[in-house]
C-alpha cells in the first residue's frame, strides 16, 4: 500500500474487501500505483533490504494455512487476493 502514497493525492486510494463463503474467508486489497516508478526504489522503511517484506509474511501466513494468494499489478492498479480456509471464521 505503500506504492500509492507516493501518487499525487487526487490520484491515490485504496480498498479493502472480506467475505466468507463455506468456511472460506476471501481477502481482497487494492489500491493505485504508478506505473512509472521502479520497485522497491522508495520505501519510508529505514531498512531499505526489508521491504517487501509483508509479501513473505503474507505468504507464510498463506501456506500455514493451507490457502493461496495471488498478487498482480495492472492497469495502475496492485491487487491482492487471498484465501484462508478456517472454521467458523477463524484462522
Amino acid at each position: 500500500m505503500e506504492a500509492c502514497s507516493f501518487l499525487p493525492e487526487k490520484k491515490r486510494w485504496i480498498r479493502f474487501s472480506y467475505t466468507k463463503k463455506e468456511n472460506k474467508m476471501f481477502f481482497t486489497m487494492e489500491n493505485s500505483y504508478s506505473e512509472a516508478q521502479p520497485q522497491h526504489e522508495k520505501t519510508w522503511k529505514r531498512n531499505k533490504q526489508e521491504h517487501g517484506i509483508g509479501k513473505d509474511i503474507i505468504n507464510e501466513i498463506v501456506e500455514r494455512n493451507n490457502g493461496w494468494v495471488t498478487f498482480e499489478r495492472k492497469d495502475g492498479v496492485y491487487r491482492v487476493e487471498t484465501m484462508l480456509p478456517g472454521v467458523d471464521g477463524t484462522v
